[in-house]
């Protein structure tokens, strides 16, 4: 893929045109991890159709824009990959932000306590993180 310079589009049809791309997306193209949810994470549900289109586009930008930082890395003075590459993070960041609002929603997750993620077969899991910073440094760090 090759994301190719807008002309300057208004933040309206900036954003359409970035949720345009989710509703031409394979859900399949890029599905979640092999991970298997784990004993102390609860499964809470399934993502819609639209939203593993979403997830797989900002799979998608995220990869692109790991391609194009291995060129940037090699060319520095490429202005024109180093812009692309900094698009295609930004629009990764925004498609999955988007998406775990989607999960909160969809799952009626507001207000709970816990992280959310996502496991083998789309699988939306809720989880009481773990704590794996040693003793001392939670007290370095103001903690307990």
């Amino acid at each position: 893929m090759d994301i190719q310079p807008h002309a300057k589009l208004e933040p309206e049809a900036y954003l359409t045109s970035l949720l345009g791309e989710v509703q031409t997306m394979d859900e399949n193209a890029f599905p979640p991890s092999d991970r298997e949810a784990c004993q102390h994470e609860q499964v809470i549900g399934e993502p819609t159709p639209y939203m593993k289109k979403m997830w797989a586009l900002s799979i998608m930008y995220q990869r692109e824009s790991e391609r194009l930082g291995v060129e940037v890395k090699f060319s520095p003075d490429d202005v024109r990959a180093r812009a692309q590459a900094e698009e295609a993070q930004y629009k990764c960041d925004t498609l999955r932000e988007i998406f775990w609002t989607l999960v909160k929603q969809h799952t009626d997750s507001w207000g709970t306590v816990g992280a959310l993620g996502m496991r083998k077969g789309w699988k939306l899991v809720r989880f009481e993180p773990r704590d794996h910073m040693p003793p001392i440094f939670r007290r370095l760090l103001g903690g307990e």
